[in-house]
């Protein structure tokens, strides 16, 4: 009978993880340490037996002395606990406190008022309780029901104790010590230091009198007068971080890798007393309490927690290890063994109670890399390393181990026990092997000359490995004797998973992951994020659990489509090291001695639908996966709906899926609608439950198809239109091609072609007489079957029908050059001249070439010959297209190096906006605030900014802005202003006229009197008629509007109070709800 087949692996260090949903496995136990493995930070008691612990997020308890603790609540915070008597404060981050009055049996969050920090809390008396930050006391004199804050400004505080209500020390950053004598109001330094790094951990007192002090990195300081002066003790060379005396004589101080010392002369020598031989890196203590001379706890990190009835002779560990844990493997739901380094532990209870059975010989250059046991009594061992290559075997369920030979040099990696006689190994590194024996590891078959970093047998012939750096996956089929190739990635493959012999998992570097399903025939890549995977675990052969390598867990319940994260289990557990599942039990096993247990637990089945593929007019093929978790699945359908109503009923075959196992499906469906909506799921019954999956849904293609190819030939006035039409049924006639640059479409009748039933033609037409630069959309029509069918609807613009392009002009020996860059899209440009001048182009010259003929681009130039460079000239390109005259833009030579600041002559506008343009030339200086200023008179009044912030260099820009609410009858004047640095340039003043603006009802006008006019302030509105006001604005005389309402009702519109505005003219503007409009003025005196 082969045994249950496993193969383990040497140590899996380093995880990295990826964000994904969120997935509820049952929250998972803590088995070691116990009861946490989180940083104690201070350990108190209040009685010989009654004593507490905190972490940063939890209160630990002991009832019986030590003997046991249990963790009685979670926090929000905790830096610090004290006790006086009864009264208990733990004090944490962003003011957290928490007050007990039962000697810790309870605990009542207080607020404090402040949101600091806090790291130390003295208890002085009942009432009066002093907790400090890095910059601040908070002191309460009645027991913390009012607090009273004020600021530490000379250092940086780390710690503080208070000998008295009054008198108390600051060990700071930076090497300062301060002292206060009157509660902190003032402080004094007592130390300083002028060295780095010199940041103080601690300062702790006995009596007023008598404390001590220490300070990176391993400096101890005493004082005998109350803080005054220190005074260093030279015999320590370990960062201590907490202490604990019983009198001026005997005590004990604990600190930084395990370091643990005791003292019977006030400190100024000290003796090694530590819980450990030796220092030892992640073991640092921080909380330290003794009862008496003899009975004493420690606690610190991986959650330690340490005890001693001797004066620290001997100490009681609260669980049996707290070093990192290599394997575990469990015979039965209850039996189980764990590997710490050399050492092994075993439960009986299901993990709840580990215990030390024995260790391999503890030679410095054994180094156990893997184990297995065949049951209770009977286990083999390897070592693994440069040293490494032994074979161990235990008779007696690991109290003493024999080894039965070296047998491969440079370490074993991997082991796999099939019975108690046949077992493989491999490993090596100049000499790599993997070998068998049939006699219990006592003689050894050299198979291969393979250096495996994991192997899994199936059987006792098949097996599937690979190593850590060629990429490969690896299997054999004659007990390893051949192997052969089955996969090869792109990244580094960590681990391998096979829950039988056809179907595996493969994780790696980089979201490295395949699934095989035959073997390794074939692989299938899955999708998960882009991170880098080391660990793969199966429980069956849907439900399972890969590692990341910051120890976070992901799961899969359907064979790896989906991955979910284990949000319960994240937090404190890093770098898993074995991970180990037995019936529904799953243990996870890490650094710092870590034991976690959860449940096994998913869903019962999948259905899973992919989208719909094939889809034609009246067939598609409908994908997807079956999967059971527990219990059959059969009567499998497809069901087709369309309005609700199910149409079509297909069954899957097969048509049943056993339990632990899938099936990929892809059915066709026939006889379908063309261009029809269907609603797709699958249906079956698990357990005599009718069961649904999610819908999905597509639509079927039409029975035709018409393509419009992408157009590309066109040109000012035509395009050309080419396409196809596909018929899957019927015939297809009376095409044309539809086009407009609105919302009606034009025809271009192609009458001559018809596409018969199932036949595709191609299709071609010319558009013509279009608009240059114009945005046009395009369509196919025809008739199918009596219906009229259109395409989809494509566009493209039109080309301009000219193209103008100045160039910076250059200077020869002949004059200066002006280039231009000439292309017409439609008709040839002829009589091409450069116009130029000071003021109104008063000049031109041809240009070389002359004419252009149509689509054929064209540089141009002309060499000017008779300027005077001390002037600003204008310049522009004219030319025929056809016989219309075209113009370039303005450009500007500015030999005078002059700002150029020229607005543009406007027409007389006929409605109450405008657009005011003009150029801008910065002759290389930088230009800010670029505004129009405008108004009735040569004041102005007005202004409004260009869009541009900023201009700079030689380039001529045009600048633009509307000017909205112009007054009817009014002149304006309007000119450019802009800043350079300090200076401001303004450009000459233009004028435009206004007229009368937009429809006046004159006989309505009539109607309407204002009195009095002219007016202190208040003017009276008589009406003779009630009409309907849309709008009523007052403006001023520069025409900005200062008053705007809407909707107005002449009848209540009775005073418009102008009092508070400047003498001058104003106009009333009426928009009635026929747009009329009545324009009315009022003298302000």
């Amino acid at each position: 009978m082969i045994k249950t087949l496993r193969c383990w692996l040497i140590v899996l260090l380093f995880f990295l993880g990826f964000s994904s949903n969120i997935f509820s496995q049952q929250n998972w136990e803590l088995l070691n340490p116990t009861p946490t493995s989180k940083t104690g930070k201070n350990v108190q008691f209040v009685s010989n037996n009654i004593g507490y612990i905190i972490t940063d997020t939890e209160i630990l308890e002991t009832l019986d002395s030590g003997i046991s603790w249990k963790k009685k609540q979670d926090i929000v915070s905790g830096n610090d606990l004290k006790f006086h008597n009864n009264i208990g404060f733990i004090v944490g981050n962003l003011g957290y406190v928490l007050k007990s009055t039962d000697s810790g049996a309870s605990w009542t969050q207080i607020q404090i008022g402040y949101n600091d920090n806090l790291n130390t809390v003295n208890v002085i008396d009942g009432n009066t309780i002093i907790v400090s930050s890095a910059n601040s006391l908070i002191t309460s004199l009645d027991g913390g029901n009012t607090w009273e804050y004020k600021q530490i400004s000379k250092g940086s505080v780390v710690k503080t104790f208070f000998t008295s209500n009054l008198i108390g020390h600051a060990a700071c950053k930076n090497g300062t010590m301060l002292k206060t004598i009157d509660g902190g109001v003032n402080w004094y330094a007592t130390m300083t230091s002028n060295v780095t790094p010199s940041n103080f951990f601690t300062v702790y007192f006995i009596n007023k009198n008598i404390g001590f002090a220490t300070q990176e990195h391993d400096d101890l300081y005493k004082t005998i007068d109350g803080g005054e002066t220190w005074i260093q003790i030279n015999n320590i060379t370990d960062a201590l971080f907490s202490f604990s005396f019983l009198n001026e004589n005997v005590g004990y101080a604990a600190g930084e890798h395990g370091s643990l010392f005791k003292t019977t002369d006030g400190g100024i020598t000290w003796n090694w007393v530590s819980f450990q031989n030796g220092r030892i890196d992640g073991t640092h203590i921080y909380g330290l309490y003794f009862l008496d001379e003899n009975t004493g706890f420690a606690t610190g990190q991986r959650g330690r927690i340490v005890k001693t009835t001797d004066g620290g002779k001997t100490w009681t560990e609260n669980s049996p290890t707290y070093n990192s844990i290599n394997k575990l493997d469990f015979l039965t739901k209850d039996i189980g063994y764990a590997q710490v380094g050399n050492s092994f532990y075993k439960t009986v209870n299901a993990g709840k109670k580990w215990s030390f059975v024995g260790q391999i010989d503890g030679q410095s250059f054994y180094s156990v890399s893997t184990f297995d046991f065949i049951d209770e009594n009977n286990g083999y061992a390897a070592t693994g390393g440069t040293y490494g290559g032994q074979f161990f075997k235990t008779k007696d369920g690991g109290v003493t181990w024999e080894m039965l030979g070296d047998v491969i040099d440079e370490g074993i990696n991997t082991m796999v026990v099939i019975n108690q006689q046949t077992i493989y190994i491999s490993g090596g590194y100049n000499q790599q092997k993997m070998m068998k024996s049939i006699d219990g590891g006592n003689t050894w078959e050299e198979r291969s000359q393979y250096s495996f970093y994991r192997m899994q047998f199936l059987t006792e012939d098949i097996a599937y490995a690979h190593n850590r750096y060629d990429k490969k996956i690896y299997k054999t089929i004659d007990g390893g004797y051949n192997w052969r190739a089955v996969f090869t990635g792109d990244e580094e493959i960590q681990s391998i998973d096979f829950t039988d012999i056809d179907n595996g998992y493969i994780v790696g570097s980089n979201a490295l992951i395949y699934k095989t399903k035959n073997g390794g025939l074939n692989w299938q890549k899955l999708t998960i994020p882009y991170e880098y995977y080391t660990y793969v675990k199966f429980f069956s052969k849907n439900v399972g659990y890969i590692f990341d390598e910051e120890g976070q867990l992901f799961k899969t319940e359907n064979g790896g489509i989906t991955w979910e994260k284990n949000i319960n289990f994240v937090t404190g557990f890093t770098n898993p090291q074995s991970i180990h599942i037995i019936d529904k039990d799953i243990y996870l096993a890490g650094v710092n001695g870590k034991i976690m247990k959860s449940q096994v637990d998913f869903k019962p089945y999948y259905l899973e639908l992919d989208p719909a593929v094939d889809v034609h007019t009246r067939f598609a093929n409908l994908p997807g996966t079956i999967m059971s978790n527990d219990g059959e699945i059969d009567n499998i359908k497809i069901e087709v709906l369309n309005n609700n109503a199910i149409v079509k009923t297909v069954e899957v075959e097969p048509n049943k899926v056993s339990s632990n196992s899938s099936l990929d499906f892809k059915i066709p469906v026939w006889d379908l609608n063309p261009d029809t909506y269907y609603v797709y799921r699958i249906t079956a019954i698990h357990n005599n439950i009718k069961i649904y999956s999610e819908s999905l849904h597509f639509k079927t293609e039409k029975n035709y198809k018409i393509v419009i190819d992408p157009i590309n030939e066109f040109s000012a006035t035509n395009a050309v239109i080419s396409g196809s039409i596909t018929s899957y049924e019927d015939d297809i006639s009376d095409i044309e091609i539809e086009c407009s640059n609105e919302i009606d479409f034009s025809k271009l009748s192609l009458k001559n072609t018809i596409v018969k039933a199932n036949t595709t033609e191609k299709i071609n037409g010319k558009l013509l007489d279009l608009k240059p630069k114009t945005l046009y959309y395009v369509r196919v029509k025809a008739v199918q079957n009596g219906n009229v069918i259109y395409s989809d609807v494509i566009s493209f613009t039109t080309k301009s029908d000219y193209e103008i392009m100045l160039y910076y002009p250059n200077e020869n020996e002949n004059g200066t050059v002006l280039n231009a860059y000439v292309l017409s899209n439609d008709k040839d440009i002829s009589n091409i001249v450069f116009e130029y001048g000071v003021m109104n182009y008063e000049k031109s010259i041809s240009t070389t070439p002359d004419k252009v003929t149509a689509n054929s681009p064209t540089f141009v130039n002309a060499v000017l010959t008779d300027l005077d460079k001390t002037k600003v000239y204008f310049y522009r390109l004219k030319a025929l297209n056809g016989d219309k005259v075209i113009y370039s833009n303005t450009e500007i030579l500015n030999y005078s190096k002059t700002i150029v600041l020229a607005p543009e002559a406007v027409s007389n506008p006929q409605n109450n906006s405008i657009e005011l343009k003009g150029i801008l030339n910065p002759a290389g200086y930088f230009l800010t605030n670029v505004e129009f200023q405008y108004g009735t008179t040569e004041n102005f009044g007005s202004a409004l900014p260009v869009s541009s912030p900023y201009f700079y260099g030689t380039t001529t820009s045009v600048v633009k802005v509307n000017l909205e609410n112009l007054l009817p009858n009014q002149k304006y004047y309007y000119r450019l202003k802009a800043s350079n640095g300090s200076n401001i340039v303004y450009s000459d003043v233009l004028s435009f006229s206004t007229g009368n603006l937009g429809i006046e009802d004159f006989n309505y006008e009539k109607n309407v009197m204002l009195y009095p006019n002219p007016t202190n302030g208040v003017v009276n509105i008589q009406l003779n008629e009630n009409k309907k006001i849309t709008s009523l604005k007052v403006i001023d005389q520069s025409g900005r509007v200062i008053s705007h309402r809407n909707n107005v009702n002449l009848e209540d519109l009775k005073i418009i109070d102008l009092s508070h505005k400047p003498t001058g003219i104003y106009y009333l503007e009426f928009i009635l709800d026929n747009s009329a409009k009545i324009n009315k003025k009022v003298i302000l005196k």
